[in-house]
């Protein structure tokens, strides 16, 4: 009886020690111009299938594996430039993202109808 409460003391240690091993990085995203927080922005790690997205006040919180540690984390969102942070155990963080500027081409609309050429031989 003594070997089985022994045992059970071990196994909860083992797991609370395992579980203290994880790190965990939890912070905002915010605008660097105007300071609001930036809602669904993906955060994650590329190529290993483990990430986040913001939520509606810009916070997010992720757990990582000690083999993580070497890796980056990615931020990206479609109107702000992407930004690669190092994975470490920090809490609190105040990230701010860049907007991203995007020069769309132009584009004419008219009610004209579309005049199809032939260019070439017309013989």
């Amino acid at each position: 009886m003594k070997i089985s409460i022994y045992n059970l003391f071990l196994f909860n240690f083992i797991s609370l020690f395992t579980f203290s091993q994880e790190i965990e990085m939890s912070g905002i995203l915010i605008d660097s111009e105007t300071k609001s927080p930036i809602e669904f922005a993906n955060i994650g790690v590329v190529d290993k299938n483990k990430g986040t997205v913001s939520n509606l006040d810009g916070k997010f919180r992720i757990k990582f594996l000690p083999e993580f540690s070497g890796d980056s984390l990615t931020i990206s969102h479609v109107i702000y430039k992407t930004v690669k942070i190092p994975i470490k155990d920090s809490k609190n963080l105040v990230i701010q993202l860049q907007p991203n500027e995007n020069q769309l081409s132009e584009i004419i609309i008219t009610n004209k109808k579309k005049k199809n050429r032939k260019i070439g031989v017309k013989s």
